[in-house]
């Protein structure tokens, strides 16, 4: 697994800019921006809600943060209702809520806890993972995007070729940030995505 020469700061900046630009078509219409939304996720996952409806609104709303492919855990397509279905559930509740206890205190195997609950893969898990860690401890959001930058063609084929699994992965991401004197690995984890965003669109 090797780190392309990139100016991670650079892309990382370009990412922030970006989060900042007007949506061309509102996901929530309470929402200017991405950066907006993000924001708010960050805001409400400090700690675990009260009331599940205040979970589910956070679910919600990572999903919609996510992108297109998070629509189809909140989708009901082919009598799926992922979500749906989620809501009515004591135990997938109860496995998220600890799941986010575990990245809530930076714990790396809250990604396979995340993933127990139908419809959420590594992609999905991982931005899970990533809004209720820490600032001071995050969790990196690995994407099928970035799995592509180290040559795999999913996250689910990253994560698997390491032994140490997610964990591992993170281990590398802040050994690579040491290396450079870069001051969090979210840094490298967003100048990656926007690097090869940017190389999709050329």
């Amino acid at each position: 697994m090797i780190f392309k020469k990139i100016d991670f700061v650079e892309y990382n900046n370009k990412w922030a800019f970006d989060q900042k630009s007007k949506l061309k078509k509102p996901i929530i219409l309470s929402f200017y921006s991405y950066g907006e939304l993000h924001d708010e996720i960050r805001r409400r996952t400090i700690s675990i809600p009260e009331t599940n409806t205040d979970l589910f609104e956070i679910v919600y709303l990572i999903h919609k943060w996510g992108g297109a492919t998070g629509r189809y855990f909140i989708m009901d397509r082919k009598d799926v209702g992922y979500f749906e279905r989620f809501k009515k559930d004591k135990v997938l509740i109860n496995v998220y809520i600890n799941a986010a206890k575990m990245a809530i205190n930076g714990n790396p195997d809250s990604l396979n806890e995340f993933c127990k609950i139908p419809g959420i893969k590594e992609s999905f898990g991982s931005k899970h993972a990533y809004f209720w860690s820490p600032k001071n401890k995050p969790l990196i959001i690995v994407d099928k995007i970035l799995a592509s930058y180290f040559g795999y063609k999913s996250p689910h084929a990253l994560i698997s070729s390491l032994a140490g699994g997610y964990a591992e992965l993170l281990d590398k991401f802040h050994s690579e940030a040491k290396n450079k004197s870069i001051k969090s690995i979210l840094v490298l984890e967003r100048g990656i995505f926007q690097y090869m965003k940017l190389q999709q669109i050329k």
